[in-house]
């Protein structure tokens, strides 16, 4: 499966907070949710991006559990030794932070 199909697996995901998309694409496939979409986006733009007044409890369980495997996420071992985080501080196409929206 191609770097485009990941991302675009674990935006659709993320976007619905399908917590088992964005499970198997972090865990099982090993993806990368630093990636960014068209729109400059990052898997976290997507997870923080609904707005939680429309939600229902249900829904803001789902966003709350997508929310936690994309923070608890680490990849590749970097060169200091450390492991690669999700970036926190990315900015979309028109400059917004990840946490914008919550």
């Amino acid at each position: 499966m191609s770097s485009y199909c990941h991302i675009i697996l674990c935006i659709s995901g993320s976007s619905v907070m399908i917590h088992a998309a964005c499970r198997i694409f972090l865990c099982d496939i090993g993806g990368n949710p630093n990636k960014k979409n068209a729109r400059s986006e990052t898997v976290l733009h997507c997870v923080c991006s609904g707005s939680a007044a429309d939600q229902s409890y249900a829904q803001k369980l789902r966003r709350d559990e997508c929310l936690l495997l994309v923070l608890h996420w680490t990849g590749i071992r970097l060169t200091d030794d450390s492991m690669e985080r999700v970036d926190l501080i990315a900015k979309d196409e028109v400059n917004i932070w990840n946490f914008y929206f919550m």
